[in-house]
């Protein structure tokens, strides 16, 4: 599973294997941790990017497909 964490200053999003799974002002490490776990998937691949800030605060929220965030 490849894992991107989208941190875009005030709202973050967790995208694996490119789908949205999970955003919010904050994520916190239990909820990510129970999400890993009931993935039941091996993490092959993590890594972290941020947005354009312009695109992100039109829009204000991640679309559910990573290959649409504007970097």
């Amino acid at each position: 599973m490849h894992i991107i964490y989208v941190n875009g200053d005030d709202w973050v999003g967790l995208y694996a294997n490119g789908k949205l799974v999970m955003e919010g002002h904050e994520i916190q490490p239990m909820e990510l941790l129970e999400w890993l776990v009931g993935s039941g998937q091996t993490i092959a691949k993590v890594e972290s990017v941020e947005p354009d800030m312009d695109w992100l605060a039109d829009r204000g929220s991640f679309p559910n497909d990573y290959a649409d965030v504007v970097l």
